[in-house]
């Protein structure tokens, strides 16, 4: 099965649950796996090298880029240029 990487804003996850869902529910429906890293880590603040390094070797690794956009998320700019310029 083909993975998708899915960015969200971690500070909003919770409210975009339903949104986040629907994606789930339609890339499952089209094969592939869903991976939205903000619900699969929790690193602290002093870890955000370790933290990119995680995220960018899951962009690398999928088959398919999905970033959420409805809040402002440093974070998200950053994973859709790394999966950009992949």
């Amino acid at each position: 099965m083909k993975s998708a990487f899915i960015a969200v804003s971690y500070k909003h996850r919770h409210d975009l649950k339903d949104v986040i869902q629907t994606i789930r529910e339609t890339l499952l429906a089209h094969g592939y796996t869903p991976m939205v890293f903000v619900e699969q880590y929790n690193f602290q603040p002093h870890q955000t090298k370790r933290m990119m390094e995680t995220s960018t070797g899951h962009i690398q690794a999928c088959d398919l880029f999905i970033a959420e956009l409805t809040h402002k998320a440093v974070g998200v700019g950053i994973e859709a240029g790394f999966a950009f310029a992949n």
